[in-house]
Formats: C-alpha cells, structure tokens, sequence
C-alpha cells in the first residue's frame, strides 16, 4: 500500500501535480484556439496548418518517449519537470512576435519539447503515487484539473477576442498574456517533493525487464487509435467556416472576429464537458474496464466527425455546440483512461520499467499523429473539409475493432 494522505487516490503528489497542469493549460488554452485563427491572418493554407499540428504534437509525443525512457533512470524526476514546464513557458511569448508562419512553428515546435520532457516522467510520478485501483482516478482528476485550467485559458482567450475584437494586435495579445500563469505553473512545482530511491531498488532497475506481450499488442491498437486523432485546431477552423456560411442571426456579438468568438464559444464547452466528465469517466473504467469506456469514446469521436462533415449540408450551425459537447466527452473518455490501461499493463514488478512503457506509449502516438495531421490537412485542401472530416469518421471503426479484439481479462 502506498503510505500516503489520499482521497481515493487523489494525494499530495496528484494535487500538485494537477495544479500545476491547471496553470499551464490556462496559458495554453490561451493561445491553441487561436494559433489556426491566427495562421488565417497570415494566409497559410490548411495543410500547413496540419504541417504545424502535426509537428507540434507529433513532436510533444516523441519527446515524451524519450523523456520516458529517462524516466526509468533518473532517480529526481522533478528536474525533468522544471526543465520541460520552463523551457514551454519561455517558448509560448515567441508567438507574439512572429510575422511568418515559420516562427510560429518554431515556437510551437519548442513549446511541444516542453511538454514532451515533462509528460513521462509527471505520469510515472502519478501512477506510482497510487495504488493500482485508483489508477484511473487519480488520472482522471489530473486530466480534470488540466481541463480545468484550459477552461480558464479558453474564457481568457474568449475575452481577449470580445474586449480586443477592433485590434489588428487582438491575437498578439492574447499570446503576451499566456506568459503570466506559465511561470506560475513553473513555480508549483518546487514545493513538489520526492522520495530519494533506496539503494536495493536501484539495483533492482538496473535488471533488464522486457515488456510484455499485452503492451505490444496494447500499442498496434494505439497506431491504428492514434492514426485518426483529430486535432482541436481542425475543429475551429471547420466551425468558423460554418458561421461564415450561415451567419446566423441570433448570435449576439456583432463587427469583427464573430466567427472567430463563435468557434472559441465551442472551444469553451468542449473544456467545460471535458472537465466534468473526465474523473468520472476515470473511476468508471476502474470498476467496469477501461476497453468499454474507451470504445464509448471512441463511437463518439466517429459522430462528432460526422457531425461536423454534414452541418454544411443540414444547414443548423448550432449543432456545432453539440459537436463540441460530444468532443468533451469522447476525450474524457480516452486521454486519461489510456494511460490508465498503460499502468493496468505494467503491475507488480513491471512498475520498474513504466516509464519505458510510457514512452514507447507516447512515442508511438507522436510518429502516427504527425503523419495524420498532415495527411489530414493535405485531404482538406485537396479533397474539401467535408469529405475529409467523413472519410476520418469512417477510420474511426478501425481502433474500434482493434480494442474490441484484445483479450478483456488481461486489463480488467
């Protein structure tokens, strides 16, 4: 048993830890809603919107492999923390200042190196923390406090467009800002504290243990899952296409930026609905399994892929809210309860190496999210939004199929 303060699972460690997400979503949020609006301004094209997505979370992941195998071997974990929260802090201000979209990816691309050295080692940090049957709850009120965060950076962003909408600086601006709650969360984490490992256990990590053949089968599913991830970015950008072309007459702001501040309102409820159901979701897929509420999810990401590919055609811009609604819940569904099922899978004396198995857990979303957002972005431009967002609905049944076929005792 873990000999710690908690409240089904949720102790000193995950609080801070979750604290420290809330604030660094909050800069995030602040500026990802708006990098596509804001790439619009400059008149780049959506496959190099999806170019920039890509990288940015491809890269994220793939830094996230590696800081997972440091993981394993770096007894201080929190240095791997302060490095990848500050370096993220310090890239996000580039934005502001970039005249091309060459900058932007450079910053992204930064900020993304950021989260990758800090997201393996923080994730150990927390599956460790825990005893094995709150995994998914002390994963789920982390992804919650994230959420949390980003609901704040979404209202912040959300506010900046609506006071600052006769700018020509408005998006420029909301960047600077983020700057603020980022050192914030950089702070946090030097009242985190540490257990210095005992000399046994670090000869103990030193035995070479392989993974097992659950986890390799675990990740083909996650290739084929990963394959038709669908960015935020997307999603915003197909929803002020969507206003534009109705215009209704009952949204309330009026001049510059309405379909911009249209989009981020969806962007707002996804956060909201993310936040409420993720640790709930998580302590579900403690008691029923984690393959049942991962496949919800996943039927739900199909819908709202759908959705968005025939609101053009049904003519009731609204739906967009409810696209996002079913978004909050398909995430709240996955991200937290994935990483939940990576721990399922590394018990007992595998612990030592799951800071491995997260990296080859993130590494292998990383290479696969790149090649589909650019891929996606390239299907937009040539193929047209709709037919995009359809044939990825349809991909959907793939990973669909992939969990339903994985053998339901091991991870139960």
């Amino acid at each position: 048993m873990v000999n710690i303060h908690s409240i089904q699972g949720i102790n000193r460690t995950v609080f801070l830890l979750g604290l420290v997400s809330l604030f660094t979503d909050i800069s995030s949020e602040m500026i990802v809603p708006l990098i596509p609006l804001f790439l619009g301004t400059l008149g780049v094209k959506v496959a190099i919107i999806g170019l920039i997505e890509g990288l940015a979370e491809g890269t994220a992941n793939i830094f996230k492999g590696i800081s997972g195998f440091l993981s394993d071997k770096v007894e201080r974990k929190k240095k791997l923390l302060v490095l990848g929260y500050g370096f993220s802090s310090i890239s996000k201000p580039v934005i502001a200042f970039a005249a091309t979209w060459q900058i932007v990816l450079l910053a992204r691309f930064g900020d993304r190196i950021g989260k990758g050295v800090r997201t393996s080692p923080r994730d150990h940090l927390i599956s460790l923390s825990v005893d094995e049957e709150y995994q998914g709850k002390a994963f789920g009120f982390h992804r919650a406090m994230d959420t949390t965060g980003a609901i704040f950076g979404a209202f912040m962003a959300l506010t900046v467009l609506v006071v600052f909408a006769n700018n020509p600086d408005v998006f420029r601006i909301a960047f600077l800002f983020s700057f603020i709650p980022a050192i914030i969360a950089v702070g946090i984490i030097f009242f985190l504290k540490e257990k210095p490992k005992s000399k046994n256990k670090q000869k103990l990590e030193k035995i070479i243990i392989p993974l097992p053949k659950e986890f390799k089968i675990f990740m083909v599913v996650i290739g084929t899952f990963a394959f038709v991830q669908v960015s935020i970015a997307f999603l915003i950008l197909r929803s002020v296409a969507i206003f534009d072309l109705f215009n209704p007459d009952w949204w309330p702001i009026s001049g510059n930026l309405k379909g911009e501040i249209f989009a981020i309102f969806g962007f707002l409820i996804f956060n909201i609905v993310y936040a409420i159901f993720s640790t709930s979701l998580g302590g579900l897929s403690d008691r029923i399994g984690r393959i049942p509420v991962i496949v919800f999810g996943l039927l739900l990401l199909s819908s709202v892929l759908l959705l968005f590919a025939i609101i053009p055609i049904i003519g009731i811009p609204e739906l967009v809210f409810i696209g996002m609604i079913l978004f909050g819940l398909y995430v709240a569904s996955t991200e937290g309860i994935l990483k939940a099922f990576v721990a399922d899978i590394t018990k007992g004396d595998l612990r030592n190496i799951r800071g491995k198995a997260y990296g080859w857990y993130n590494l292998t979303i990383g290479l696969i999210v790149l090649f589909s957002s650019i891929l996606f972005g390239l299907s937009w431009d040539f193929l047209g939004s709709s037919e995009t967002f359809f044939i990825y609905a349809i991909l959907v049944i793939i990973p669909i199929i992939g969990f339903l076929t994985i053998k339901y005792k091991v991870y139960s």
